[in-house]
């Protein structure tokens, strides 16, 4: 879950990435690293569908360089080939960090089965704040980031389908209370089972203390748009 944030994240304000002068150098290189370590394990294995070109001849396309570790590389060197005034070295990481978010797009729609994203989000809210498991919309509202509009209509649904029931608040006589049902606990624990199996997938060639190490650089990068 922490990984899907910071990817989509980084997708959400591609244009600022573009003009990026967060951390350091030895940042960007361990990031550079550890990214392009994870497209070789899980971007390959559906180039096609994202845009990715094949490593054979093309017409109009010179044979892919094998010192090249993925389609970023082939990127950056033409860049840098074209502008050498300018450091590529956020879009080195930033541009995978994009094309990662797109893989576990995939990998979330697949994981929430019948639930809708949208869905996931507010009932997972409800879940890790703990029993009695209840929040009032205003709560989710800040939670999930929608307006209120949007929030009612989520919430209309997810009665409709019994995964949480809306009841008066005691304690404001103007408010209400929003609490998940059993049939609301079961579906979101089911569906966060099933995304931490995929998602680990993502990450199974990295040992312990590098998921470590590139969970707190990408901190470091995630840290200010939640301060904004």
């Amino acid at each position: 879950v922490g990984l899907h944030k910071l990817v989509c994240s980084a997708t959400r304000y591609r244009s600022w990435t573009l003009g990026f002068k967060g951390p350091c150098a030895s940042h960007y290189t361990m990031a550079e690293h550890v990214f392009s370590r994870m497209a070789g394990a899980v971007l390959t294995t559906n180039l096609a569908s994202i845009g990715f070109r094949s490593g054979s001849a093309r017409k109009g396309w010179p044979m892919r360089d094998p010192e090249m570790r993925d389609e970023v590389d082939r990127l950056v060197a033409d860049w840098k080939r074209e502008r050498p005034d300018l450091d590529f070295s956020p879009l080195e990481v930033l541009s995978r960090i994009t094309r990662i978010a797109r893989h576990l797009d995939i990998a979330r729609r697949k994981a929430f089965a019948d639930l809708d994203t949208w869905s996931f989000d507010v009932l997972v809210a409800l879940r890790r704040g703990g029993a009695p498991y209840q929040l009032s919309p205003g709560q989710l509202m800040q939670e999930t980031m929608v307006t209120s509009g949007t929030m009612t209509n989520r919430l209309d649904r997810l009665e409709e389908l019994n995964l949480i029931t809306r009841q008066a608040d005691p304690n404001d006589g103007r408010g209400s209370l929003v609490t998940l049902t059993k049939s609301g606990m079961r579906a979101v624990d089911t569906a966060m089972t099933e995304l931490l199996k995929r998602e680990s997938e993502f990450l199974q060639s990295f040992s312990k203390v590098e998921l470590t190490k590139l969970a707190s650089s990408l901190s470091e990068i995630e840290a200010p748009f939640d301060e904004q």
